[in-house]
This record gives C-alpha cells, sequence and structure tokens, in this order.
C-alpha cells in the first residue's frame, strides 16, 4: 500500500488533495483517511443531507453541495441572499438553519432594524406601531384613534393620537341622550 505525501492522495497517490485538505494514513487499518472540502462536517449532513463537498483529486479543487461555498467548501451562502437587504456572514452558521447567517439592514439614520428574519424577508415597522396597530409587510396599519397628522410619512409608527377621549364629554352624552 502506499503512504502518501503531502499535498497527494488515492490508492496509488496521483490525486491531488484539495485546498485545506488533510489527509492520514491509518497504518493499522491500511485506510486512507481525509478531511477535504468539509466532507467530515457532520452538523451540514444532518441539515442537508449532504456533504459539504467532494474533492476532484485530478485538478485539486473542490466541488461544493449548495449552501456550501468557498475554494474549500467551508463557507456556507445564506438562504435568499439575505433578500438583498442584508449581508451574509459566510463563515457563522446559523444553527437553526444550516445556512449563513444574515445581518439585515437597519433604518436609515438609526439603530432599528428595517427587516427582520434569519433572512432579512420580513419587513419590520417603525416602533413596532407602538403596540397601537398591526404591521402589515413593513407598514403600521393604526388602530381607530391612532394614525398620521396629515403630511407625515405613511410609514410612521401610530404614536399620533388622532382624538382625545374626556371622561366628562362621556359623562354629558347620556344626559344629553335623555334629553332628546
Amino acid at each position: 500500500f502506499c503512504g502518501c505525501d503531502d499535498g497527494f492522495t488515492g490508492i496509488d497517490c496521483s490525486n491531488v488533495t484539495c485546498p485545506s485538505g488533510r489527509c492520514a494514513y491509518d497504518y493499522q487499518g491500511h485506510v486512507l483517511n481525509c478531511d477535504q472540502c468539509g466532507a467530515l462536517d457532520q452538523a451540514y449532513v444532518d441539515f442537508f443531507d449532504v456533504p459539504r463537498g467532494e474533492c476532484d483529486g485530478y485538478i485539486g479543487q473542490c466541488r461544493c453541495n449548495y449552501p456550501a461555498s468557498g475554494a474549500d467548501c467551508k463557507q456556507t451562502e445564506c438562504r435568499n441572499d439575505c433578500n438583498g437587504v442584508g449581508e451574509c456572514d459566510k463563515q457563522l452558521t446559523n444553527p437553526d438553519t444550516g445556512y449563513g447567517t444574515c445581518s439585515c439592514m437597519l433604518r436609515e439614520g438609526t439603530e432599528e432594524l428595517a427587516f427582520g428574519g434569519d433572512d432579512c424577508g420580513i419587513p419590520l415597522c417603525i416602533n413596532g406601531c407602538n403596540s397601537q396597530g398591526n404591521c402589515v409587510n413593513g407598514t403600521c396599519v393604526c388602530y381607530p384613534g391612532f394614525g398620521y397628522p396629515a403630511g407625515l410619512d405613511p410609514l410612521e409608527d401610530c404614536s399620533y393620537v388622532m382624538f382625545q377621549f374626556s371622561p366628562a364629554a362621556a359623562r354629558s352624552a347620556p344626559a344629553a341622550a335623555a334629553l332628546a
């Protein structure tokens, strides 16, 4: 049996190892054990039912299985490429999805997220509509009595009170109804 020099692999050592690939020969078991192209990443296999990639030993390059990427298949693409509204960290894997981690865009001039979700696919509303409305596709639909003063941006956060409830008016309303 052949014990290959660094950089080579295969039964007769004729294959080239891939980037960041490591092979070691088990002389007792007469087996060549290789960690190439992320093939031994069990967490990836658990999520996607395939190894990160395979080494093409003729040319010494990895063939990655999506979402694995990079020269050594050890990076991971983000789901939906963060929907174009976030940045993908291909080095940090989301433990819930197995994909890369998205950092979603902030609202202009603020520290508040404009989009959410593991792929930045959920438009978020300003200040969560201040609990005075429902967020629908990134726009607040305000509850009755809350809204936007004339001329303000319709992406407002429902913080404007359209009318004020007066306890005095409520007490006089039944008396006025009785007189009528």
